[in-house]
């Protein structure tokens, strides 16, 4: 019954003017049911159902627009693929928000980075020399930092938590694609910008959070150091014949050291003129330190 007009819809879709954006209104027809449980509100039961309707109608999209996704590729219709995107992860946290189904939690950042995904597809490849793992590494960064961290956002809190660890792991992954790859210096990139999200997560009040914070913040900026030798190395050979590793990591803690007093004293002189900054020359003061302890 509830999956009716939905079948009749499909039929009317494929035979008409509406092929050519298929992916969009099968993608709109879970958002379709959405307003149907708006106006049954009054009918509890019938609101459920149409609740879960939508959210295995947008399922089923889903599945189908990224088998489209893989055949059409750099088509036009490409960016029909990024709308149809965009209103399946709207569907599924607004389902969050209105139910305590955790599959619609820990399903919508999964969309989110579909979303993300085709973006590079459509709006960056194609124009910037810009590699997929950076791209959504910057972009899980921002999911993770925006969504799944601050948390500000009233219609987004529902999925902080699933938006936290699906967004890290997607970082994660970028990182090893990078290291598969041998793209040294943009993983080099992405470790210090990795580095620079723990330094913000770390004014976390939630004491694991922000030790954990503090301390990938030193690791991420050492392997950093670490990964830019082989480039050094291949662009420079006497840098590896005449210098080797021991004098890679002997300079790079020198130059954290030197930037370590450097933090220390503006710490001093801007704690003693009561600055806005002290706190944050503090948590750079800190770091630092952590990666010359483990250096």
């Amino acid at each position: 019954m509830f999956l009716l007009p939905c079948l009749h819809m499909f039929q009317f879709t494929e035979s008409s003017f509406l092929q050519s954006i298929d992916v969009f209104v099968y993608a709109l027809l879970g958002a379709g049911y959405l307003a149907f449980a708006y106006i049954m509100k009054k009918d509890t039961f019938v609101q459920k159902v149409f609740h879960y309707t939508a959210g295995i109608i947008s399922l089923f999209a889903f599945i189908y627009i990224s088998f489209q996704g893989l055949m059409i590729r750099e088509d036009s219709d490409s960016w029909t693929l990024l709308l149809a995107y965009f209103i399946i992860a709207g569907t599924y946290i607004y389902l969050s928000n209105i139910t305590n189904r955790q599959v619609f939690r820990w399903l919508a950042p999964v969309f989110l980075v579909s979303v993300g995904i085709q973006l590079w597809n459509v709006a960056i490849e194609p124009y910037f020399s810009i590699s997929w793992q950076f791209f959504m590494f910057i972009y899980a960064a921002f999911l993770f930092f925006i969504i799944g961290f601050r948390r500000q956002w009233k219609y987004i809190q529902a999925i902080g938590t699933s938006t936290y660890y699906v967004s890290a792991g997607v970082m994660f992954f970028t990182l090893l694609y990078g290291l598969l790859l041998k793209e040294f210096i943009e993983l080099a990139i992405m470790l210090v910008l990795l580095g620079v999200l723990c330094l913000l997560v770390s004014t976390s009040a939630k004491v694991v959070e922000k030790q954990a914070a503090e301390w990938l913040h030193a690791i991420s900026w050492i392997l950093a150091l670490f990964v830019i030798y082989p480039e050094l190395a291949e662009r420079i050979p006497a840098y590896q014949e005449r210098l080797d590793i021991p004098f890679h990591i002997a300079v790079s803690s020198i130059v954290l050291l030197a930037v370590l007093q450097g933090l220390g004293s503006c710490e001093k002189a801007w704690f003693r003129e009561g600055s806005l900054l002290r706190w944050p020359i503090r948590v750079l003061y800190r770091c630092f330190r952590s990666v010359i302890l483990l250096l």
